[in-house]
């Protein structure tokens, strides 16, 4: 049984000026992740098999309906392109949370592929992109139904934070300390290799 998701939304990536040669044999623009959370009425989500509705043409601020057909660019063409050339996509689930400011808590739920897309008459019978992700065989055992929330004392300071490896991965470079955590590995292991972007230039046709 597939349950109804509301929301989608799109990460992309696009080759920067100046950027590696690495990046040369793809085609841009790439959708890196996706987050479900339940605004877009045609999304299909059984967690390990997802029908994700393609961006653009809802009323975000309103009812949430689809009100305009949706067109093949921005993040429903860097889906498209993950497909054709085989990049896996992240894919990050909200969770309802009275506790959260942001009403909410996500989690990373792995690696998918893009197995399939189509264009039909979605429920308001706007055209609709869909796309069809299967997750990656060989990750850890899919966790996002055993959510748990509890309420908890909140810190006095930042090394009281349980399984904190570093107190700021910015380096000080950003007005608030971003702490890291790993709760994973034993002994826990701090991130490397973090850089901080300091201008980021979309391409031309994103």
């Amino acid at each position: 049984m597939k349950n109804q998701c509301k929301f989608s939304f799109f990460f992309l990536l696009s080759p920067c000026p100046g950027s590696s040669q690495e990046y040369a044999c793809y085609t841009f623009p790439l959708a890196t992740s996706i987050i479900l959370s339940g605004q877009y009425e045609d999304d299909l989500d059984n967690c390990e098999d997802v029908v994700y509705t393609g961006q653009g043409g809802n009323n975000l601020r309103g009812n949430k309906r689809q009100i305009q057909d949706q067109v093949m660019k921005r993040g429903n063409l860097g889906l498209k392109n993950c497909m054709e050339q085989c990049v896996p996509v992240r894919v990050v689930r909200g969770h309802k949370c009275a506790n959260s400011y942001v009403g909410k808590v996500y989690t990373y739920d792995g690696l998918y592929k893009v197995v399939n897309y189509w264009a039909e008459k979605g429920v308001s019978g706007f055209t609709v992109y869909k796309f069809r992700l299967k997750r990656l065989e060989g990750q850890p055992l899919l966790t996002t139904n055993q959510v748990h929330f509890a309420r908890g004392r909140i810190p006095n300071s930042i090394s009281e934070v349980r399984g904190l490896v570093c107190t700021d991965i910015s380096g000080g470079l950003e007005d608030i300390p971003i702490p890291a955590t790993n709760l994973v590995d034993d002994p826990p292991v701090a991130p490397s290799g973090v850089k901080r972007a300091e201008d980021v230039v979309p391409a031309s046709d994103v």
